[in-house]
């Protein structure tokens, strides 16, 4: 966490949860001999986030029909999410229960899922997204 005050940018850990809607908080300058010496609030600089993120949209769209063989899949999720829980093990492209082989790539708040495939005319595929899926604050989906 970041904060700013008096001309001045404090960076720190914070070991205890701010309560939900600070916008401030109050700092003890001690000294030496660890006597309190000023005190000054501070703003909090970023934005805390204490929400789950959604899947906003998945492209193309769930009963789409006339499907491109070459398509790709996208998923727009309504935050950033941890890049490092972006993986195939965690989205995958289903034929029936069968895994679709294929790589993913993600950036902003979109993951690209590329089959390495063309799909199969006439058959039904699913956007499955594990649990292990996190945002960048490490909330699972809601």
């Amino acid at each position: 966490m970041s904060v700013t005050g008096a001309n001045l940018t404090y960076e720190f850990a914070a070991d205890t949860a701010l309560p939900s809607g600070a916008t401030h908080f109050l700092v003890y300058s001690r000294n030496a001999t660890g006597e309190s010496t000023s005190a000054t609030y501070l703003a909090i600089s970023d934005v805390i986030d204490s929400t789950a993120s959604i899947v906003s949209r998945i492209t193309p769209a769930g009963a789409a029909s006339n499907v491109s063989l070459l398509s790709t899949i996208q998923v727009t999720f309504s935050e950033a999410m941890a890049g490092s829980s972006i993986t195939s093990s965690n989205i995958k492209l289903l034929k029936g229960a069968t895994p679709t082989q294929g790589s993913i790539a993600y950036s902003g708040a979109v993951a690209t899922f590329t089959p390495t495939m063309y799909l199969e005319f006439g058959q039904t595929y699913s956007v499955q997204i594990g649990t292990g899926v996190t945002d960048s604050a490490s909330y699972a989906l809601a």
